[in-house]
């Protein structure tokens, strides 16, 4: 966030709690003395429509920055937010495409299609996914 590069006001961060967004808000505050706001569903709607007008970040044509930050536990959401964010022409920071983490996931989701495993359950592989998670199941107990 200090490299005035990549990060242009307004930016919008996103984190995978409340208690989260409202710590990070205020680090970012105290550290960066940059104004922050935090939105989430303890907030009132007075506070939430007050914080929508302050935080409407790439909408309607305008140009915005969302920051995403990822943690030991989400690590594995590497691939699937590289997945989503390529598609509308956004930079992606080096540090997350150079990721160990991205490259390792990206590696196993490349095995999986070659050996015709697919992530997305049908109807026609339900019953398939559900005897092999039952059968590893099985094994753990058993170990």
């Amino acid at each position: 966030m200090q490299d005035r590069k990549l990060y242009h006001p307004p930016v919008l961060v996103f984190v995978d709690c409340k208690l989260g967004a409202d710590l990070l808000c205020d680090a970012i505050h105290k550290v960066m003395d940059l104004k922050t706001v935090s939105i989430h569903s303890d907030k009132s709607q007075i506070e939430r429509n007050r914080i929508l007008q302050v935080g409407r970040a790439g909408r309607l044509g305008h140009r915005g920055t969302a920051i995403t930050f990822i943690n030991n536990n989400n690590k594995r959401l590497f691939l699937e937010v590289v997945n989503r964010v390529k598609p509308t022409g956004s930079l992606l920071p080096p540090q997350l495409l150079n990721s160990l983490y991205l490259h390792e996931q990206m590696r196993k989701e490349t095995q999986r299609k070659k050996h015709g495993e697919d992530s997305t359950v049908t109807k026609d592989n339900l019953m398939d996914i559900i005897r092999k998670h039952d059968r590893s199941a099985n094994k753990k107990r058993k170990s």
